[in-house]
């Protein structure tokens, strides 16, 4: 679902959209509306609904004991059909068969089960927006997994993602991907149809950087709190890394802010951390906070607080994973850490250093007016599309 647009992925379905209208194309959007992110669609501005043709489709997506057990029994990727609903098949159809498009753009991997109900119905090129190599993100979860038998099934479920992935590489007619080394795995993994790099964007202009002051010491991190690699990592720094920070600035403090975070989170305890779970305001959160952390091993993609981080002018520290598809000097735009201690010292380093803290600060903001705002991005991407319809096949 695009709203509210507090996630990576709504927030790039919603940016995109409003990128695509705005430079003359008509769009409409139809969404899976699943319990893991509901919005009752009365929660829609009614002029996006308008001006987006918008409709959702309700989708139970939750992993269940019973069908996750019976599914070991088959060679189908579980992560995959818990997407595929008749229902969406029928709203498509009922769509495709009423209306002319020039592209239907499938959001993800987990959207491919569409391709023959599309195909069906419709003339319309098929373009993938490809949020991640996802089978990478299941085999980094797996990798770093030390319980034997959950390591296991992750090894499973990545298998059989791969497996997928990797079959429906040539079944669309062009594919976007965000980040350079996603582009090289699809290469290299015999994709043979038209690809076109298509960063994560923003509309910097209106994220102003505040004038307001920064609360002094303070380190924050703001990520969904129901992705595992953002628990993951999260846990790591909480464990390894903060009560480095404390052993050498136990004036600082740390929030912890994000969407669906549990009531086991919420919970925790430890020195100088407070656990805001979701905030009204996130612009207004970014910009009363000192340095960034994005601690992550695993996942894919292109972490889209880091470029709201830089164009809200904020340093940060980074593993090189976490920063993984930016196009990012280190030491210019972030600090980039690999472990416990470095990120400790990083961390403390920036909140003590104002000069070094506000340059590496004043050089993302940089980055992200020239690489990824949106009106320069969707530009790229209406080009590609123009190609795509041109193309005789």
């Amino acid at each position: 679902m695009p709203y509210p647009p507090k996630d990576g992925g709504a927030m790039g379905i919603h940016i995109f959209t409003d990128g695509l209208l705005k430079a003359g194309n008509t769009v409409k959007v139809i969404a899976v509306n699943s319990p893991k992110l509901y919005t009752p669609l009365s929660q829609i501005p009614e002029a996006y609904k308008i001006e987006t043709q918008f409709e959702a489709v309700e989708i139970d997506t939750r992993i269940k004991a019973k069908d996750a057990f019976l599914n070991l029994f088959t060679n189908q990727s579980y992560n995959v059909i818990r997407f595929d609903a008749e229902a969406m098949h029928q709203k498509l159809a009922e769509v495709l068969s009423k209306h002319f498009f020039d592209i239907v753009q499938l959001e993800s991997i987990f959207m491919a089960p569409y391709i023959a109900t599309i195909r069906k119905y419709s003339r319309a090129k098929i373009v993938l927006r490809a949020h991640n190599i996802e089978y990478k993100i299941w085999e980094r979860l797996a990798a770093n997994e030390t319980n034997p038998l959950k390591k296991w099934y992750l090894h499973l479920l990545a298998k059989r993602l791969k497996e997928y992935e990797l079959s429906m590489l040539n079944q669309y007619n062009g594919i976007t991907y965000i980040t350079q080394t996603e582009g090289e795995v699809l290469k290299n993994s015999g994709c043979k149809i038209p690809l076109c790099h298509i960063p994560f964007a923003l509309d910097v202009k209106s994220k102003t950087p505040s004038n307001k002051a920064e609360e002094k010491w303070s380190v924050f991190s703001l990520a969904a709190m129901d992705w595992q690699p953002n628990l993951e990592g999260l846990q790591w720094f909480l464990d390894n890394v903060w009560q480095k920070v404390l052993a050498q600035m136990p004036q600082a403090k740390f929030y912890v802010a994000g969407r669906n975070m549990n009531s086991e989170w919420l919970q925790k305890k430890y020195p100088q951390v407070e656990m805001l779970g979701e905030i009204k305001n996130a612009s207004e959160f970014i910009a009363s906070k000192s340095v960034m952390v994005v601690p992550l091993f695993s996942g894919g993609g292109v972490r889209v607080k880091i470029i709201e981080g830089f164009a809200m002018q904020k340093a940060m520290v980074s593993t090189a994973i976490g920063a993984e598809g930016i196009e990012y000097q280190n030491g210019v735009h972030l600090l980039e850490a690999n472990d416990s201690d470095m990120f400790a010292n990083m961390v403390v380093e920036l909140l003590t250093n104002d000069e070094k803290r506000k340059n590496i600060a004043l050089n993302g903001r940089k980055l992200a007016e020239q690489h990824y705002d949106i009106s320069e991005v969707v530009q790229r991407l209406t080009n590609f599309y123009q190609s795509l319809i041109a193309a005789k096949k």
